[in-house]
């Protein structure tokens, strides 16, 4: 092992605290070359380390917002699932890492593909397939294909990295790399800024009630509007009576809430139209520990969900929180060629770079498939 390598661990925190600074979207693109450096340690134990490092960084606010949204001062339990996250990261590189160079080069591919399927990839953040968007923007599916040889011929050929390196610094001006993230006509997106309910911070009606009211004063004359994750608090019929006297004929509200259905409780998607509301979309992949857990305040996954819902006459795909971050479900719902994706977020209780670095990939699958894109956040 030459000493240039025990660099490579130190490379990979660089690289997670650019992409994931929210200073800058298109830095999301240097996630592609974590796999790269992952491929070029010698040894397994720094395989690992060079995983637990992009880790360490990637998630460094956990803690903080573990603590934040249980209310809880004792940091114990917040840092100690940072750290469990941390292993596994570590795990995955130690497990994958080969003594043969040409070995570790076709390991790529298994390296990207255990990131994104279940188990893993309920919590495979920083996928390095979800910037792909930047690198390739407007070549969808075969940008994804193209992406994972390229990866694979830079951890063989270091000079390789010229040409995604040149891809993203020259701006491209050819209607393959401009793919449109402009929202579509008839839309508003409405963000916001409340502290939500949690399990150790219930919520009143009347607070519920007051909230509902601002909301629903935010309303424009646009056919469709869009509010964040959460927002509609625990949905029942009166808010649904509510917001339907509100709105005018053809008027569609789409808004974040909680419903329960056969005894589960599921983070969903609402539409409200003057004639009726219904829950269009539950989250699938809900956030593991502070979401989906045991327990009468946690929330269920919905693997059924359709990969996309039509909101008027547009074929839509939906992702919630947690799931703009990760590769699988935005997978699902792009593989049904929707004509529009919509994101609904609410992190009040994350540190303020997460927020842009769920808009960032949300972006990336928007230019990657070019497909317009709305997002309502809720901070």
């Amino acid at each position: 092992m030459k000493p240039i390598h025990t660099l490579l661990p130190i490379g990979a925190a660089v690289v997670a605290a650019l992409a994931f600074s929210g200073q800058a979207s298109r830095w999301l693109v240097l996630i592609l070359l974590l796999p790269v450096l992952v491929a070029w340690t010698p040894a397994r134990w720094l395989a690992a380390l060079t995983m637990a490092t992009y880790a360490a960084v990637m998630t460094r606010g956990i803690p903080a917002s573990v603590i934040t949204y249980y209310a809880d001062p004792a940091p114990l339990t917040a840092y100690g699932l940072w750290l469990a996250l941390i292993v596994l990261y570590a795990g995955l590189g130690a497990l994958l890492w080969h003594p043969d160079a040409r070995q570790r080069q076709w390991r790529i591919p298994v390296l990207l593909l255990l990131w994104t399927l279940p188990p893993f990839g309920l919590i495979g953040w920083g996928n390095p397939l979800t910037a792909t968007g930047w690198l390739l923007p407007g070549t969808g599916w075969v940008g994804l294909l193209v992406v994972i040889p390229l990866l694979m011929g830079c951890s063989r050929y270091p000079v390789m990295l010229i040409l995604p390196g040149l891809l993203v610094v020259i701006p491209l001006s050819g209607p393959a790399f401009q793919a449109p993230l402009t929202a579509p006509a008839g839309w508003h997106t409405h963000s916001t800024r409340y502290p939500m309910a949690t399990a150790s911070r219930p919520e009143s009606r009347q607070i519920e009630f007051t909230r509902h009211q601002a909301l629903i004063r935010q309303l424009t004359d646009q056919p469709f509007q869009l509010y964040p994750e959460a927002v509609g608090g625990r949905w029942n019929p009166v808010a649904a009576r509510w917001w339907q006297r509100q709105l005018q004929p053809g008027q569609t509200v789409l808004i974040g809430a909680t419903t329960t259905e056969a005894g589960r409780q599921y983070n969903s998607v609402i539409e409200i139209t003057p004639a009726a509301t219904r829950a269009v979309y539950h989250q699938r992949m809900p956030l593991p520990v502070t979401m989906w857990k045991p327990g009468p305040d946690g929330y269920s996954p919905n693997w059924s969900q359709p990969d996309t819902v039509r909101i008027g006459q547009t074929r839509t795909a939906i992702l919630l929180c947690n799931e703009i971050l990760l590769a699988a479900p935005a997978l699902q719902s792009l593989s049904r060629h929707p004509q529009q994706l919509v994101t609904l977020a609410s992190v009040w209780w994350a540190p303020a770079y997460v927020h842009p670095v769920q808009s960032a990939t949300a972006q990336s699958w928007a230019r990657l498939f070019g497909l317009p894109l709305l997002e309502a956040f809720n901070g």
